[in-house]
């Protein structure tokens, strides 16, 4: 058998660990006690093999396994997690001293696997985001945000198709130019219509109802979320795992790997797949923080507790039926 030695990235000169090779194909990777204790978001962003003349996606299912069994339920970082909870909690009030009120924390546990951040830059070809000074996976606020926005939009969009009589007759394409037209003028709060931000099919007509509709809506989503002039009246926070996260591995395979780099002029089954590797997080509970500024809705006209009461219950839809970070459309991401 071979022996070779791998170091992290940042020049450590202690080796990390041994991986053996026999007939050329690894058999078994070994990690030395330092990095098996190391934080999650460190050794899946940090370690990488010294030897780089050996494929990275061979080595790295063996390493990330070896890892992955060390870690075990990680109940080593169980207090990090608490550390963390308290944290966003004393956010949560302080902001509440200043003028914002929020919504009860919203518990919610993934029912299978998510990934967030899957195509961030990586050594490791797929990368994932994680919570710099702890090393744990989170979720962004602005991943959030996000998603509740596109839930709201959603439940606007189909009010209008509903009420536009003729929408199914119209062809595929002007359909399609249609809603994107309606898509960039959510975004734009000085276009009075959407047919002054998009190009619009010219024998298209906008019914008045369903302007109205829309017209509505957008109102409603400029309130919440803000757009390019002012800021929105609800506020997310980052949500973090109340629980040490378990970690999955799971493969996705590109079948024409020639095709999709343009060596290819047709995709054929002559080629030969490139499976590759990724992380996800898989069956965490994560907690979910909704703020509203309280100071500036009396001057709106509204009430905090109903903007709480529609921006919650977009989250928790969301979170249900449309799911966070990648591959949402296979099931990722989805929350019970």
């Amino acid at each position: 058998m071979d022996r070779l030695a791998f170091h992290t990235v940042l020049s450590l000169t202690t080796p990390a660990g041994s991986v053996w090779i026999e007939r050329n194909r690894i058999r078994e990777v070994r990690l030395e006690e330092p990095f098996r204790d190391a934080s999650p978001g460190f050794f899946f962003d940090r370690i990488v093999p010294i030897d780089l003349r050996r494929k990275l996606s061979e080595l790295k299912p063996h390493l990330w396994r070896s890892y992955i069994s060390a870690y075990g339920q990680g109940q080593r970082f169980q207090e990090v997690i608490r550390w963390l909870q308290s944290r966003q909690e004393k956010l949560r009030r302080c902001l509440q001293e200043v003028g914002w009120r929020s919504a009860e924390p919203l518990d919610f546990q993934l029912t299978h696997r998510m990934v967030v951040g899957l195509g961030a830059a990586s050594v490791w070809e797929t990368g994932m985001v994680w919570h710099r000074p702890t090393g744990l996976p989170y979720i962004p606020a602005s991943a959030i945000k996000g998603l509740t926005r596109a839930q709201i939009e959603g439940e606007i969009i189909r009010q209008a198709i509903k009420a536009w009589s003729n929408f199914q007759t119209i062809d595929i394409k002007s359909r399609q130019a249609c809603l994107e037209a309606i898509d960039k003028w959510s975004l734009e709060p000085e276009a009075d219509t959407p047919q002054k931000i998009h190009p619009w099919p010219s024998d298209i007509s906008l019914p008045p109802n369903v302007l109205d509709i829309l017209q509505r809506g957008r109102k409603r989503i400029f309130r919440l979320f803000g757009h390019t002039q002012q800021a929105g009246l609800v506020e997310f926070l980052d949500a973090f795992p109340t629980k040490p996260p378990k970690f999955e591995l799971d493969v996705m395979n590109v079948h024409y790997p020639e095709y999709y780099q343009g060596k290819e002029r047709q995709a054929l089954d002559i080629e030969s797949p490139n499976p590759v590797v990724f992380l996800t997080v898989a069956d965490t509970p994560f907690r979910f923080i909704v703020l509203c500024d309280t100071v500036r809705v009396s001057d709106q006209g509204v009430q905090a507790d109903e903007l709480l009461k529609e921006a919650t219950g977009a989250l928790r839809q969301g979170l249900q039926t449309m799911g966070l970070g990648a591959k949402t459309r296979l099931g990722y991401g989805l929350f019970r």
